[in-house]
């Protein structure tokens, strides 16, 4: 990662002309300060640099740019225990089943608030299943107790979303192992799902 964000943020300089720094050049620069591969292999600065920007292509096939970034990344792993507050000021508590890396190919398509998206490129997404609590907390503090001894009652007992859906409003408060009986929603979900039968939120 810290290579690929290294070698995002020098891509946007691409003239050779008027003094500009070129790619190549400003990969040669990294390569010098950061990877000294051509001190340590014998191998002059410019070839390094190509040798960078093959690594920068390989990265680019991996993973496109069809879906956001926030797409791809969630602040909370499975098993977190996540509060949230509704309009009626009450608090729930919400907890992480699973966290999918989905990956399309191209052409592949993904149904996510009942409408469809096909993918022009290969690119992968992230589904957090999680479980919904009722709205029965008058304040965090009643609400991490029943955290801490397992006591709140389900509303839902899954929703698979989107990151950003399922991060949305929440906060950490704990955290307590998956069990298999919490998976029995993420199980019937995600095999409907494999099936192209079923979408996400």
């Amino acid at each position: 990662k810290f290579v690929q964000s290294l070698i995002q943020r020098s891509l946007h300089i691409t003239s050779c002309s008027n003094g500009k720094i070129t790619v190549g050049h400003r990969f040669a620069i990294i390569a010098n300060h950061y990877f000294p591969l051509s001190k340590a292999l014998g191998i002059p600065l410019n070839l390094t640099s190509v040798f960078l920007i093959t690594i920068l292509m390989s990265i680019k096939t991996m993973a496109g740019n069809f879906f956001p970034t926030d797409y791809k990344e969630f602040p909370f792993k499975e098993g977190d225990l996540l509060a949230s507050q509704k309009p009626d000021k009450k608090y729930s508590i919400n907890k992480v089943l699973r966290v999918d890396e989905i990956c399309l190919g191209a052409g592949e398509s993904i149904s996510i608030q009942g409408k469809e998206f096909t993918a022009p490129e290969k690119d992968c997404l992230l589904i957090v299943s999680m479980s919904y609590g009722e709205n029965e907390f008058n304040d965090l503090a009643e609400l991490k107790i029943a955290a801490e001894s397992g006591t709140w009652t389900i509303k839902v007992d899954h929703i698979p979303n989107r990151a950003p859906g399922a991060a949305l409003g929440q906060k950490l408060i704990g955290s307590s192992p998956v069990t298999e009986e919490e998976l029995g929603g993420y199980k019937r979900w995600k095999s409907l799902f494999n099936q192209g039968k079923a979408g996400v939120f």
